[in-house]
């Protein structure tokens, strides 16, 4: 079957239906009830284009360097003076507007090598040192 016939969205949209997610997610609701706290952190591999999640808008360098991909001025919902959310996130853009979800720009580390894979190993372990811990930044911090 090829992507046309049967998109990768289509996919997660069936796996979300059937309560596919994992068993560790599916408890996060009662979880959040319990503490009132708590902290998904979303990695999106591939497919995701961020200047077109939270597209700078107002940046004219943005639009002269996407003219048939960026998103327009007035097109979907405003994040602030400068940012819109790309037309088909309306849902996310709503929780951010209630307070419920924020947007963190510009995340980095100092000194990066500008190499993909060693700031994966830095992102999912949260240190620069190596052997790295056998435990990511998230595990840590949860423990």
């Amino acid at each position: 079957m090829n992507r046309s016939t049967f998109p990768r969205r289509d996919v997660l949209r069936a796996g979300a239906a059937l309560g596919a997610a994992p068993f560790w997610l599916r408890g996060m609701e009662s979880a959040a009830r319990e503490r009132d706290r708590i902290v998904v952190c979303l990695e999106l591999n591939g497919g995701n284009d961020g200047l077109n999640t939270v597209a700078p808008v107002a940046d004219d360098l943005y639009q002269r360097a996407r003219p048939n991909l960026a998103v327009g001025p007035k097109d979907g919902h405003a994040l602030d003076d400068h940012h819109r959310w790309h037309p088909s996130l309306g849902r996310i853009a709503r929780r951010v507007a209630d307070g419920e979800v924020a947007v963190v720009q510009g995340v980095g580390y100092p000194d990066s090598n500008l190499s993909h894979f060693t700031s994966l190993d830095v992102w999912h372990s949260g240190t620069r040192t190596w052997p790295a811990p056998p435990t990511g930044w998230i595990g840590r911090i949860a423990d």
